[in-house]
């Protein structure tokens, strides 16, 4: 998933070879089914129902993101195959429910097929036994900083040639394996994956390097990011006062380097402690929510019905609050409550339940997780 020239080149061993260890050892045809209608995810369904029979073993569907797999779900269930099972596979999904996929096969008594409808955490990250046709859309969601506004947003993009190939050596492992791509070939004009680095805030970066007495504009990096993104960055530590304007790092930089969060949020932090110390829980709850890697909450649901019985509920609990952080503190607090464990009595509080060496009753939070709407994550 690398390229091994840029790395032999960035430390000077160009002389050396790679070394290649093939991943499949079964043939695998392409094909090319492009979508012209402008439905995609009516394309993939359809797509996925009309080869599942040309086919033995499990498929795997790629989609950019979690909620184009619910609806495909929806979609391909109301024609779906005999003796097939269509599951979900993304990384907001708890490992109980990313096992139901991957240990699939372990169950000797279920003589079903898997459709796997998946994002790209199956393209490296997972590998699924035993399957036999891949289904490529060709899209994929990614973050993306945007350095004028200082706010990441989610893109939803082509694949790169790269992950195109990765797609494809899901299958070939044990049979002979099919993939078809849903657009054409030469929409894939990217060779790589766009490097992280060049894709990603740098502020906790580059006050790591001042911190360790290292220029950021002059430190070698194997994809280098534009100067202007680094200076934004150098910019926005000046304004938080983290180093002085000759980037000298400052007693105040040198804890948020040690707390290793964006320094923007332990600015936030700071202040709150030094003058508003009475809510510094309320904003340490609120940093923990904007810095989990991925959303706490969870807009899901199996049908349109489903979805909108969602929305409404959190549209009504967010007109309680003056703004959206608050309503999510409540729920983080209505988390933290349930199950609370009486250390006296050795129950929970709420379900009056008994559990040993327990400081809180997990099945309760695990209904309040359900009831709240919130990802496994939480």
């Amino acid at each position: 998933t690398v390229d091994p020239a840029k790395f032999l080149e960035f430390f000077q061993q160009t002389n050396a070879h790679p070394l290649r260890v093939p991943g499949r050892i079964y043939d695998v045809s392409v094909e090319y089914i492009p979508c012209t209608d402008g439905s995609l995810l009516q394309h993939a369904v359809s797509t996925t129902q009309r080869l599942y029979n040309n086919h033995k073993g499990h498929t795997l569907a790629f989609l950019p993101g979690q909620r184009e797999i619910d609806d495909a779900i929806q979609l391909f269930n109301q024609r779906i195959p005999d003796n097939c099972v269509a599951l979900p596979l993304y990384s907001a999904l708890s490992l109980e429910e990313q096992d139901r996929v991957l240990q699939f096969d372990e169950d000797s008594d279920d003589v079903r097929r898997m459709v796997v409808f998946c994002t790209n955490i199956a393209e490296i990250s997972l590998t699924i036994k035993n399957t036999c046709l891949v289904i490529d859309s060709g899209l994929v969601k990614q973050s993306r900083f945007d350095h004028e506004n200082r706010l990441t947003v989610i893109e939803t993009m082509q694949i790169s040639r790269s992950s195109a190939d990765q797609c494809k050596g899901r299958v070939g492992r044990t049979a002979q394996g099919h993939c078809v791509r849903l657009y054409y070939e030469n929409d894939l004009t990217r060779p790589d994956i766009e490097p992280e680095i060049l894709r990603t805030s740098l502020h906790r970066v580059v006050l790591q390097l001042v911190y360790l007495e290292l220029n950021p504009q002059q430190f070698p990096l194997i994809d280098q990011p534009e100067q202007t993104v680094i200076e934004a960055s150098l910019e926005l530590l000046k304004d938080l006062s983290c180093i002085d304007d000759e980037h000298i790092i400052t007693k105040r930089g040198k804890l948020f380097a040690k707390l290793g969060l964006d320094p923007r949020y332990s600015a936030f932090l700071l202040d709150t402690h030094l003058e508003y110390a009475e809510i510094l829980n309320l904003a340490v709850t609120i940093v923990a929510i904007l810095a989990a890697p991925d959303s706490l909450f969870l807009v899901g649901g199996l049908t349109d019905a489903a979805k909108r019985t969602v929305q409404n509920r959190i549209s009504d609990g967010a007109k309680k609050h003056d703004n959206d952080l608050f309503h999510f503190v409540s729920i983080y607090k209505n988390w933290h409550i349930a199950g609370a464990f009486d250390s006296v009595k050795h129950t929970c509080l709420t379900c009056r339940k008994s559990w040993e060496m327990k400081s809180s009753c997990r099945e309760y939070r695990q209904h309040t997780v359900g009831v709240c709407y919130l990802t496994t994550k939480f």
